[in-house]
């Protein structure tokens, strides 16, 4: 079986789209954003390849709300060549960004963003998906290589294994040469195209909560708490710590007669080979002297 997230030697340049260059935050004076302190001194006008390349370090993505929605105009025409539309603000197929300025995002939130990396689409079906961009070549994440750990073969038969089902993943390499830039090898990045499940509400409310349709009684959370340890058990196995564990980073697929649970977000993850090689033996479980 061919291995998807391997990256190909070589493939025609992606389409892509680089709107103009644009003017600095509306909000600036208000929330000065960290893109256009840092990568432009004087904040009067940003070149929509600057945030692409941005991209990768989005982190307080409410402090660059603003400028969310460039990248993703970038990679729309490749997207949209694959089958998959983004979804607009109000789902209008003309509509991306601030009515005042195409460009920029006034308001993540009522164009229904999870967070600056993920972003809801449609494929040709009509059938709502959720696109995660994942960078390569990067020295601050270990993202690609625990997905691609996570989404083996081998590790989707063991059952302890919650990564949300990866229904493609898209290779996207854009030739900036084409605008005049010198194409720089953290451009390239994968596009991961998951299902839509339904997101956990954060768990500080009564199970009798409406935005629990899944839980309804004590037996319904202990089965959904098991499943959290289970996956964080199986992750911990093969090295890889999530880091970012909380309600809003697990799905759950409702539509599956046990209603399963699944893990997202291995942005923050790091992977240690050895991991309880790594603490001194006085600190070490006594099960962990049996592993080899």
């Amino acid at each position: 079986m061919a291995d998807r997230w391997e990256i190909p030697p070589f493939s025609e340049p992606s389409p892509f789209h680089l709107p103009a260059p644009g003017g600095r935050c509306e909000y600036w004076d208000v929330y000065p954003c960290r893109i256009c302190f840092e990568a432009l001194p004087d904040a009067t006008s940003i070149h929509p390849l600057q945030i692409y390349r941005w991209w990768n370090k989005y982190h307080d993505y409410a402090s660059e709300c603003n400028h969310v929605a460039v990248p993703w105009l970038i990679v729309e025409p490749f997207l949209f060549q694959h089958g998959y539309r983004l979804m607009r603000r109000g789902d209008d197929p003309e509509y991306i960004g601030d009515e005042r300025d195409q460009l920029w995002l006034g308001d993540y939130r009522e164009a229904k963003f999870t967070s600056p990396h993920t972003y809801p689409a449609y494929d040709r079906s009509g059938a709502m998906v959720f696109i995660k961009t994942v960078p390569l070549h990067s020295k601050e994440s270990q993202e690609y290589d625990i997905w691609r750990m996570l989404d083996s073969p081998k590790a989707r038969l063991h059952p302890d294994n919650h990564t949300v089902p990866v229904r493609e993943v898209l290779y996207f390499n854009p030739n900036f040469d084409l605008v005049g830039v010198e194409p720089e090898p953290t451009d390239a990045r994968l596009f991961v195209v998951m299902d839509q499940f339904d997101q956990v509400t954060p768990l500080d409310g009564p199970i009798s909560d409406p935005g629990y349709p899944f839980i309804h009684t004590i037996e319904d959370l202990c089965h959904f708490f098991l499943q959290i340890a289970q996956a964080v058990r199986y992750m911990h196995d093969l090295g890889i710590a999530h880091q970012d564990i909380r309600d809003k980073n697990f799905l759950i697929n409702r539509a599956s007669t046990a209603d399963r649970c699944y893990v997202i977000d291995f942005q923050l993850s790091l992977y240690f080979p050895k991991p309880w090689a790594t603490a001194p033996m006085t600190f070490m479980a006594s099960e962990r002297f049996s592993r080899t």
